[in-house]
């Protein structure tokens, strides 16, 4: 009787009725889920490992280094914007032509001084490098998604577009 059941007359989900009540069974379900779960735990725990790492690189950049003068002007236009809302970005009184006023809107929310706007790119460039991470590990495994996070991160210039103040950085990782 048992036999004619489990071959398949009362099938939940590919598994046999009989085989939920069985209690052997269940345990081999609930390993399952642990180590799926256990698996996406690594995963993220690995990501955070990589996000670290890139913090760890690009954060001298905000105490260590004056600000070069195309991190001055920008300042700038985004002093002008806090002031007054306007939607085409300003510098000295002037609109800035052939500049993309989406990345000065999204830069003067942030706090107009070098060390929040350096922050804010770091911040940046950190989910660049989980994304690439999670990508690469989505795609060939995890090993795989540490190394091109890694690749990504000391790559000269993801430092230098990522640890200073750059608006030609902004919309490449958005």
């Amino acid at each position: 009787g048992n036999h004619f059941f489990k071959k398949g007359f009362l099938r939940i989900w590919g598994v046999g009725f009989l085989d939920l009540l069985d209690t052997s069974g269940v345990n081999r379900y609930i390993l399952h889920d642990w180590e799926v779960c256990l698996r996406s735990l690594t995963t993220i725990m690995t990501g955070c490992g990589v996000c670290l790492a890139t913090l760890a690189i690009l954060c001298p950049f905000i105490v260590f280094t004056a600000p070069i003068p195309g991190e001055i002007w920008v300042l700038q236009a985004m002093r002008e914007m806090q002031a007054g809302f306007h939607l085409v970005p300003i510098l000295n009184g002037e609109a800035l032509a052939h500049r993309n006023p989406l990345n000065f809107l999204i830069l003067s929310q942030l706090p107009a001084t070098l060390m929040a706007a350096r922050l804010g790119m770091i911040v940046i460039g950190l989910a660049l490098a989980a994304a690439v991470y999670l990508y690469a590990a989505a795609l060939w495994g995890r090993s795989t998604g540490v190394f091109a996070a890694a690749v990504c991160a000391t790559s000269f210039g993801f430092i230098k577009a990522y640890s200073l103040l750059n608006v030609v950085a902004l919309p490449c990782a958005l």
